[in-house]
Formats: structure tokens, sequence, C-alpha cells
């Protein structure tokens, strides 16, 4: 009988401690990523919990087979999603099996080239990490292959787990409602992701039931191009909107910095709120956010997998993940209009 391989021996093969290992294939900080890659890569080589998922499933294919896809715009080592990321590696090991991250190229994408995870036949299903465009979901969904959406949801296929934007977007702008504000200013761009356009829908249901429609077009700000970059400095509205829901905490602590650079204040003459709980530079504010639980959305995306819903179920099963609102120092009292000569 094949020894059952261990952290332990992960660890003599690379010249590490049993506590780097598990970090690494925990998802946990203290782990460098070149370090933690080839941690995974040696416990997928070694065939490190293909036992365990084999127990399980009664098919060793079905071991550590899950590929992790994002798109290149998206992620890099200090981003939202490096964190979900991590959270989505422990989960994944926690059932038995291993997970293969590939990132995507914004010229893979364009070219319609399908990931090598998928084209070598090293995975036999998928969590999608950051939203694709609607002809490359086409092309994955071509593959066959069990899929899982992980914060966004498409019509072209795959089951989806999202974090509740509506619900957390209604809370921060009832917050700033709450303040006496009447004028808020949504950042984000519409058609970059669906996890946008849930927010966006957050705040005007809560403008809505304010009574404080119309919102005027001015008042909605584009905060990225097609590319997925960034468009700071913003061009803001002459009348300055006391407040400002920003899409995510990039966003806003961009946006509060411009503010600054104005010689205005946050909170003290605007503002500014954003959401994730996530940022990969300092804010110069604590910023007022909403966190999603993003351990229970990884959690989600893999009992998904797990679950092996059929073909009619891919695209209509959607799982919304709930969080809390963070009071932070980034909103305040409304105060007058500013006026931008």
């Amino acid at each position: 009988m094949k020894k059952k391989v261990t952290m332990s021996d992960i660890g003599a093969a690379l010249g590490v401690s049993t506590v780097t290992v598990s970090k690494a294939l925990g998802g946990r900080e203290g782990v460098g990523d070149e370090m933690r890659e080839r941690i995974i890569r040696a416990a997928r080589e070694m065939g490190y919990g293909s036992a365990r998922a084999q127990s399980a499933s009664g098919d060793r294919a079905d071991a550590a087979a899950v590929g992790i896809l994002t798109c290149e715009r998206f992620f890099d080592k200090a981003s939202f999603y490096a964190s979900m990321y991590r959270e989505l590696t422990g989960a994944i090991l926690e059932e038995g099996m291993l997970g293969a991250l590939e990132i995507v190229t914004d010229g893979m994408e364009k070219a319609l080239t399908m990931p090598a995870l998928v084209t070598d036949g090293r995975v036999n299903s998928l969590v999608l990490l950051g939203q694709f465009g609607p002809e490359y979901m086409e092309l994955i969904s071509s593959s066959g292959l069990r899929t899982v959406c992980l914060d966004f949801y498409s019509d072209r296929g795959g089951c989806a787990v999202v974090s509740d934007g509506r619900g957390g977007v209604w809370q921060i702008t009832r917050h700033l409602i709450g303040l006496g504000h009447r004028k808020i200013a949504f950042v984000g761009s519409l058609a970059a992701t669906s996890s946008i356009t849930d927010r966006m829908c957050g705040y005007f249901r809560a403008m809505t039931e304010a009574g404080l429609l119309p919102v005027p077009g001015e008042w909605i700000l584009e905060d990225r191009d097609a590319g997925g970059r960034y468009l700071f400095p913003l061009s803001l509205p002459r009348d300055l909107p006391t407040a400002f829901v920003c899409n995510n905490d990039d966003a806003a602590v961009r946006l509060i910095r411009q503010l600054n650079d104005m010689g205005l204040s946050v909170p003290g003459d605007v503002s500014v709120t954003g959401f994730d709980d996530y940022t990969p530079f300092p804010s110069p504010v604590r910023l007022t956010t909403f966190r999603p639980d993003r351990e229970r959305m990884a959690r989600m995306a893999v009992s998904m997998l797990k679950e092996r819903p059929g073909p009619e179920e891919q695209s209509m099963l959607r799982m919304e993940v709930g969080g809390r609102m963070i009071p932070g120092e980034s909103s305040g009292p409304a105060k007058k209009i500013i006026n931008l000569k």
C-alpha cells in the first residue's frame, strides 16, 4: 500500500517547516506567494490529499482537481481577489482536494484561448474568480467542466456565489441618509462587473425609499475604463455632493486622496464610503465600508462543486452571502454643498 503523504514529507522535500506547509496549504498569511505556489505544486505532485478524496468519492480522478481561473486585470499580490484566492485554497484543501491557479491574460481572453489547465486535462472542475467577458464565458462553458463563478454571475453558464452587494450598499447609503446626507453620488462603472451592478441597485433602492430620486446623471461617476483601468482623478460635479458611495475600498481611497489634493477633508467636508473591507494601500482615514464573509463564500463555492448540479441548474443556482457594515471615520454628518469653481 502506498504510504500516505504528509505535510512533513512536503516540508522535507522543500526544506521548509511543517508549519509553513500548513499555512500555505491552508491559505493563511505568513507565506510568500512564490513559496506558497511551490508548496501547492509539490503537494499536488506528491499526491497529498488524494487518499482522502479517493475514499470520499470512490474515484481517484476527483482528487486535487479544482482549477482556479482569474483575470489578469483583477489579480495582483495585494488585490481583493488575492485574499479571496487564499480563502478558496484553504476551503479546497479542507475537502481533501488541491487547487491549481491560472491567471488568464487580457490577450488570452481577447483571442479566446482556452486555459492550459483545461486543455491539458489537469482539472475536472473550475472556480472562476472575478468576472470574465461573455464570449470567454461561452468558451469556458464549452469545456463541459463543472464551473462555479465566485464574486460574479453570468447568464453564459456556471453556478455562482456572490456577496450581498445590493443589501450591503443599501445599508451604507441608509447610513449616510441617517447622517443627514441628501446629495449622495455613486462611484462605479455599471458595465464593468455584475457585482458593481448589484451595488448600484442597492444605492438606488435606498435613494428611492428616502424619496431622493431622480438622481442627476452627474452623480453617477464612472471609475474605470473597458479594460478595468481606473480613471482617477475623476471629473467631479461642480456642485459637489456631500457624500460618495464607492463600489469598493480601492476606489474610495483613490477618491479620498483626490479630495485631499483639492484641499478638502474627509469627512470634514465630504463623506466617502467603500465596500469589501479590503484595500491594497492604506487609507488616509479609516473607511466606512461593508465586509463580505469571504471565508463563507469560498466554502460555499467548493460545496457547489461537490454537489455536482445538473446541466439545467448550472446557470440558475446563485447563492448570495451576507456580511456586515463596518462604520469608520470616513463618514460624518452632512455639511453644506461645496461649489467647485
